[in-house]
């Protein structure tokens, strides 16, 4: 097809959607091969838009936790659910109570044949696959009813998705997942397997010591495709329309339609966001067809951009063929950004030679405005009418009152992922803050999961943050993070359970003679010597904010918070 063509099929398919009674009338006056591929687009169109089919039988969530299959995985706790199946962490009764994840049908009176047949190939999957990236499959069984059932290991990881809620990733993380993803994705194509449902959500990132250990999961459509465009609301936005190739919106998908989402999972890596963001499948499939090198984010260097440029062509016969090899041109790419040759000492001495002595010295020590050096928040407020900034995923963010609802204690935060709200210091402000002593203090209480507070000047890469964990379960701690990507390396301190409805007052206070920090908690200094750490670097400034952290969401209340710089 001729570009020409291609916007033929774009102009009938829109015609279409706007008069649906008009179809055959509108189509009839195009060529056959036009006729074809929007057919094709319709097709895809009315799957993905149409709501979830009406399931008969036992409903979502009635796998109670404590309920045995097979006499032997005890469901414990619902981890997440998909278009057809549920995965519960479960406890292995003939393994000592190991823990695994079993993979379970939603209901088992929906479309019985094809659900098993899924199941049957999302094992069939894993069987056919050894890789140390790919998750490996324990067991299989069915259910006492007949309902099928999987078996892997627990990982104690997190998805990619949620480190890309932070904004993107260090160049050093992001390459190595580039090139273990790159290397599973092959093994998988070695194996005529082709996965086709690449999304950040299907990716896990396990801390083993030093490196990470990258997991990529869920192969249930991965042999055919029928059933994964029944998908909720959520997992249609993040995973198969978004990250679909052109290809697959059309019903052809291959192995080349992995490379180009893999392509997609590596620039959202590197720039914090997506590349496509589209209203409906006709929208992404116009997008994909028109889009240029220019179109990229401009944090994205050259040499990368080329690579990425390379695996997003729309005829996937243009595209790399080995996710591997490409999966380390991403990573090399990475790792060796263009470098700037830097201007010698006697050229800057000749271009400063113009420059007043006096208008030099008044820039290099210009004065930071007084709303930077000192920063207060009551409670009870506005974040945003204060100048504040949002981050990440904020759910809720509400007034809470005292019991006599006489006056307010705080603004109760909550994010069923990470989010909350930053206060931004200029380049200026940043540098007097590695030069001058300065405090951050805030009034908290963590409900679940954890509440931060942190001080970023991402223009000297440093950051110095501090949590406040409140797991569901476990002690109650305090954490100086000093890695955070992809898994978590602090300074933890015990901090005891919290009295009800106590507020707790977290403090960090600067040194530059030796550029460390303390960390104080209700008046005592329980960590000394806290250099912060140097990533995700995402926005300079004073943050807030709360968070997952071994819980299901986070939650809690920020009371008096004030930032002050000598």
């Amino acid at each position: 097809m001729t570009p020409a063509d291609w916007e033929r099929v774009t102009d009938a398919f829109g015609e279409v959607l706007a008069s649906a009674d008009k179809a055959e009338e509108i189509l009839a006056r195009e060529p056959e091969e036009v006729r074809r591929e929007v057919r094709r687009l319709l097709a895809t169109h009315e799957v993905l838009e149409a709501p979830m089919p009406q399931r008969r039988g036992e409903p979502y969530g009635s796998r109670q936790p404590g309920r045995v299959l097979a006499g032997r995985y005890r469901l414990e706790y619902l981890l997440g659910a998909g278009g057809s199946g549920e995965a519960w962490l479960s406890s292995d009764l003939a393994a000592g109570d190991r823990q695994v994840v079993v993979k379970v049908p939603h209901t088992w009176d929906w479309f019985r044949h094809d659900l098993k047949r899924r199941f049957l190939a999302e094992s069939d999957a894993l069987r056919r696959i050894s890789h140390p990236s790919i998750v490996t499959l324990l067991d299989s069984g069915e259910t006492e009813d007949g309902a099928p059932f999987l078996v892997m290991p627990y990982v104690d990881g997190q998805p990619l998705r949620s480190l890309l809620e932070l904004g993107p990733l260090p160049a050093r993380q992001a390459a190595l997942i580039c090139e273990a993803l790159g290397s599973a994705i092959q093994a998988a194509h070695a194996s005529g397997v082709v996965h086709r449902d690449l999304k950040p959500e299907n990716v896990l990132v396990e801390m083993r010591g030093q490196e990470p250990r990258i997991l990529l999961i869920d192969f249930g459509i991965a042999l055919f495709g029928e059933m994964e465009q029944y998908s909720s609301t959520t997992t249609r936005f993040f995973g198969t329309t978004q990250y679909m190739a052109p290809e697959q919106l059309l019903g052809e998908p291959a192995a080349a339609s992995d490379i180009y989402a893999f392509a997609l999972l590596a620039y959202e890596m590197a720039a914090g966001k997506p590349l496509f963001v589209a209203a409906s499948p006709a929208a992404l499939y116009e997008r994909q067809r028109k889009i240029g090198k220019s179109d990229f984010d401009p944090s994205i260097p050259a040499p990368l951009r080329s690579v990425l440029w390379g695996a997003l062509r729309v005829d996937p016969r243009r595209r790399p063929r080995d996710a591997a090899e490409f999966g380390r041109h991403v990573a090399a790419a990475l790792r060796n950004p263009p470098r700037w040759s830097r201007p010698s000492r006697r050229s800057v001495l000749a271009a400063m030679a113009g420059v007043p002595a006096a208008a030099w010295v008044a820039w290099t020590h210009r004065p930071v405005s007084e709303a930077e050096k000192r920063i207060d928040f009551q409670g009870a407020q506005s974040f945003r009418d204060l100048g504040w900034k949002t981050w990440g995923v904020i759910d809720l963010d509400l007034d809470e009152m005292d019991s006599r609802h006489e006056r307010y204690n705080g603004n109760r935060l909550v994010s069923r992922s990470q989010g909350g709200y930053f206060y931004a210091l200029s380049a200026r402000a940043q540098q007097l803050a590695l030069q001058r002593p300065w405090r951050l203090s805030a009034l908290l209480r963590p409900v679940h999961g954890f509440v931060d507070l942190s001080v970023i000047l991402k223009d000297f890469g440093v950051r110095f943050s501090v949590d406040l964990v409140a797991p569901d379960q476990g002690e109650p701690r305090l954490d100086a993070l000093r890695v955070i990507s992809p898994g978590i390396d602090a300074i933890s301190r015990p901090i005891g359970p919290p009295k009800p409805g106590e507020f707790a007052r977290l403090e960090i206070r600067y040194d530059p003679l030796r550029k460390e920090a303390a960390v104080w908690l209700r008046g005592e200094k329980v960590i000394d010597g806290y250099r912060g750490c140097s990533q995700y670097l995402g926005f300079p400034g004073v943050v807030v904010g709360v968070g997952q952290r071994q819980s299901e969401i986070g939650e809690a209340v920020v009371g008096d918070l004030h930032f002050e710089m000598g």
